[in-house]
């Protein structure tokens, strides 16, 4: 039996620990190459969400797949390791949210936390990021991980942002290529769920400046009422919900955190504030409707969603899709209650038709 000793131990250097086991980085090879697109949009929605960005693009041109963006650029000056931030995001699995620590940050690959630059370039056999900042634009060029052409100046520019520009390494992930169709749907998606923000691939551009209100127009067919389309704050949670009754049972609900499906605290949340709004406006009558049946009943006849972000979500289980959180509970409660509680005092109809509901049951 071989003996067990201080020089069995094997030290993985740099990137190594992704390329040895992409998996536990990326959740497998099979969709990997998608991950690393995510990861690098998430980046993008990041500035976007603090003002610092607009816009981000996917180019995918054969094996290559290009991701720019008109954020503020990575820091290129050098650091105490005698690196630039650039160079260090590349070469080095780090904690924290960012590079510059500005919070909230998104990691939109459900599932996994998220590092960013480091995933991609461990797992590219090609990777070239040119950042404009202040004026200038610099590159930078790798291979799997390693430097092979330092970062340079390239001269004067009146652009902005980033762009990187990555070959998936054969090697990690064999015949696998990216799904163009998944990739445009989620695009599209996260353009609904980060309303202002700007989301192309190829030629193509999402934005949808009324948010998810855009998603339940499209799902609605029968429509009862006017659309319930809100956007709130609370204890740190940010709130976005768009409601629309429907007379066929066509009905769902639809949940994200930090843009991530899942349900949760916050669904709850939702259904809590549909009650209290109801029982604000006829309590004599909505009271009595208190009991299990209540999302049963109303359920079929609604199309939602509701988004919440917010700093150091908590989730059961492993797969990161059920938000366990009673902050986001409460913010969207309070909101929902509110504002359809407003909505339902100026609108008899709608009020009558729900009602109909409860009395008839379904």
């Amino acid at each position: 039996m071989a003996m067990y000793t201080c020089e069995a131990l094997e030290v993985l250097e740099g990137l190594e620990p992704i390329r040895r086991r992409p998996g536990m980085y990326i959740g497998g090879v099979e969709r990997g190459i998608e991950h690393l697109v995510w990861e690098l949009i998430a980046n993008s929605i990041d500035q976007h969400l603090v003002g610092r960005a607009t816009r981000a693009r996917v180019d995918i041109d054969g094996d290559r797949i290009v991701v720019t963006d008109d954020g503020p650029g990575i820091p290129v000056a050098p650091t105490t390791r005698g690196k630039s931030a650039l160079e260090i995001v590349l070469t080095t699995l780090h904690l924290g949210a960012t590079f510059d620590s500005h919070v909230p940050h998104m990691h939109i690959a459900a599932g996994f936390a998220g590092i960013g630059l480091a995933a991609v370039s461990a797992l590219s056999s090609e990777l070239v990021v040119d950042v404009v900042r202040d004026g200038r634009q610099f590159r930078i060029e790798l291979a799997r991980g390693l430097v092979t052409a330092p970062l340079r100046d390239m001269g004067p520019s009146d652009d902005r942002g980033t762009r990187v520009a990555f070959t998936p390494d054969d090697q990690i992930f064999g015949s696998h290529k990216l799904d163009r169709g998944r990739v445009r749907a989620r695009l599209r998606e996260l353009a609904m769920l980060f309303p202002g923000v700007v989301l192309g691939l190829d030629d193509e551009a999402f934005w949808f400046p009324d948010g998810l209100r855009s998603a339940v127009r499209a799902a609605a067919e029968t429509v009862v009422g006017p659309p319930l389309h809100v956007r709130g704050e609370s204890d740190g949670v940010r709130v976005e919900v768009a409601l629309q009754w429907v007379s066929t049972r066509q009905g769902r609900i639809t949940g994200y955190c930090s843009s991530a499906p899942a349900d949760g605290a916050h669904v709850r949340g939702l259904w809590e504030g549909i009650k209290g709004a109801l029982s604000d406006i006829e309590p004599a009558r909505y009271l009595g409707a208190y009991h299990s049946a209540f999302r049963e009943l109303f359920a079929p006849h609604l199309i939602g969603a509701v988004h919440v972000t917010m700093v150091g979500p908590e989730f059961r289980g492993p797969c990161r899709d059920w938000l366990t959180n009673d902050a986001a509970r409460v913010a969207v409660g309070r909101l929902v209650r509110r504002e359809l509680g407003a909505q339902l005092s100026q609108n008899a109809e709608l009020r009558a038709w729900l009602l109909g509901l409860h009395l008839h049951r379904g």
